[in-house]
């Protein structure tokens, strides 16, 4: 079937941020890939040798940018680009992440025979390719992915090609050109992240579907659990509950109504329950969540109706000179 892919144009899209540690393993991968690959980099004003180590592999189209645009407004420019490029596909690739020679491959041949899914991923092992990334774990696991995890330990014969997940994170995800064009690219409203979780909301909403392909691998060399532990300034903060806050209100599969009354209620009983105790800290941090979803409630309105209209979020892209 290689023979039969090789008409199609595939972009891997990268979006680098002082990536210096990772960013060989990242781009040498690519360069072992069955498939002919297009390779764009979005860097996001770097200042470590980002810029210099990009110099040494063959890169298609390289935005550097003069400031940091986050995760989700970078790849919105490279996917803007790949559209104009009349891309078959997408591949988006974290800068510390790194695929084997036949990971896109199996991703695209898996995507051919399953066009429903509009998003699919490789499994996602940790940095030292001995076991899964944490949190990946969680996304192959029931409930939210029905068979996989049972099926890779007693039935590894008989996988499938995809399985169903409500939710992979997009550190390696494979976007068919039907995704970018109907669904469209990364909602801006995110600035930290979340991004991500809610693009698999619009494609299911839309009728679509987000899936694991099994014999595909891809690794993910992001810090782990015990690192997280070990270090205190990755303790949640306050624009981090924002952004969870942010998550739930965008979610277009529930109607508003019933998350504003859902999440302003648990708030308000939190933050009563923290003032009768004096705990001043978690009460000043409700009140920011809470101030910060008030503030936002008009732009999350307009948000969900241009994510209800197929090929409205496109207007999120931006414009890219020729």
């Amino acid at each position: 079937m290689v023979q039969s892919l090789f008409p199609m144009k595939i972009i891997v899209l990268i979006v680098t941020y002082n990536g210096q540690q990772w960013l060989n393993k990242c781009l040498s991968s690519l360069t072992r890939s069955t498939l002919p690959l297009d390779v764009v980099v979005v860097d996001n004003a770097s200042s470590d040798k980002t810029l210099e180590i990009l110099g040494d592999y063959k890169i298609s189209k390289l935005f550097a940018l003069d400031e940091n645009l986050g995760f989700g407004k970078a790849n919105n420019v490279g996917i803007k680009y790949a559209i104009d490029q009349s891309a078959d596909y997408v591949f988006l690739l974290n800068q510390d992440a790194w695929i084997r020679p036949d990971t896109i491959q199996q991703l695209v041949e898996a995507s051919l025979r399953n066009p429903e899914y509009y998003i699919l991923s490789p499994l996602h092992l940790e940095g030292t390719e001995t076991k899964f990334d944490h949190n990946f774990r969680n996304y192959m696991s029931p409930p939210l992915c029905m068979d996989l995890l049972s099926d890779l330990e007693n039935n590894k014969e008989n996988l499938r090609d995809v399985y169903e997940t409500v939710f992979v994170n997009a550190a390696l995800w494979l976007l068919p050109k039907a995704c970018l064009t109907k669904i469209g690219g990364f909602d801006p409203i995110f600035a930290h992240y979340g991004e991500d979780n809610d693009l698999t909301k619009r494609v299911r909403y839309h009728g679509y579907k987000v899936g694991i392909c099994p014999k595909a691998v891809g690794v993910h060399d992001r810090f782990q659990p015990n690192d997280l532990q070990a270090d205190p300034k990755f303790i949640k903060t306050v624009k981090r509950l924002q952004t969870d806050a942010l998550i739930r209100l965008k979610d277009i599969n529930v109607p508003l109504k019933s998350i504003m009354r859902k999440f302003f209620t648990n708030s308000l009983r939190r933050t009563a329950k923290d003032l009768l105790k004096l705990n001043l800290p978690e009460f000043t941090k409700e009140l920011k969540v809470m101030y910060f979803a008030a503030g936002k409630l008009m732009k999350i309105r307009e948000h969900r109706r241009i994510s209800e209209q197929l090929e409205a979020p496109l207007q999120w892209l931006p414009n890219i000179p020729k």
